[in-house]
């Protein structure tokens, strides 16, 4: 008669060796673990060695995997910087174009100003001085606002000329004496002084 398909473990003395052997492993292997649990806890300078064995053990892979990444990286760094180098190459060419186009303006507004400059017969260059000379006094109590100026015809003074100081304008000689003018400030309420702006020549 032919044995059961399905028979017990009590049956065969090899699978009753197997049972045993692997309950015996598993309880070593769990007692171990416990014990290497506990000596890294209370003692875990004695696993230096092993993390550094583990770790000279493990360096060459390490290597090559930080050496392939760079390199991946910088694969990608070229890559990018060869598009990044295009788009900056255009963006140069454009703001050349642009600049060219800005100083062909320029230079158009600048023969344009010689030429309404020489129409107007205006001059850079700042005109001499013909007398240089103190505001002796002046009116301040006075409505009027009148000051005295230490020279008149005798050093070229004439009515109506600016009088300036380091400051800029004063005013402009209202009367002409032989040695003496009188100056009406532009502070005075009756002083206009006639002015034309730069932009658009509205006087």
């Amino acid at each position: 008669m032919a044995p059961p398909a399905n028979r017990r473990s009590g049956y065969s003395r090899r699978a009753q060796y197997s049972i045993f052997f692997s309950y015996a492993a598993g309880v070593v292997g769990a007692l171990l673990g416990v014990i290497l649990l506990a000596v890294s806890f209370f003692q875990p300078s004695l696993f230096d060695t092993v993390r550094t064995w583990a770790a000279d053990l493990v360096a060459p892979a390490g290597q090559a995997t930080a050496s392939a990444r760079n390199s991946s990286r910088d694969s990608f760094q070229v890559i990018a910087g060869f598009f990044k180098a295009g788009s900056e190459h255009a963006k140069l060419e454009r703001e050349l174009a642009e600049a060219k186009v800005r100083l062909v303006r320029a230079q158009a507004v600048d023969v344009e100003n010689r030429r309404l400059k020489g129409l107007l017969g205006l001059s850079t260059q700042e005109p001499r001085p013909v007398a240089t000379a103190m505001l002796t006094s002046s009116t301040a109590a006075s409505t009027r606002r009148l000051a005295t100026l230490s020279a008149g015809r005798d050093k070229g003074v004439e009515n109506g000329m600016p009088v300036r100081s380091a400051m800029g304008l004063v005013g402009r000689v209202l009367n002409v004496g032989l040695g003496t003018s009188r100056v009406l400030l532009i502070t005075d309420t009756e002083s206009l002084v006639p002015v034309r702006r730069a932009r658009d020549a509205i006087a």
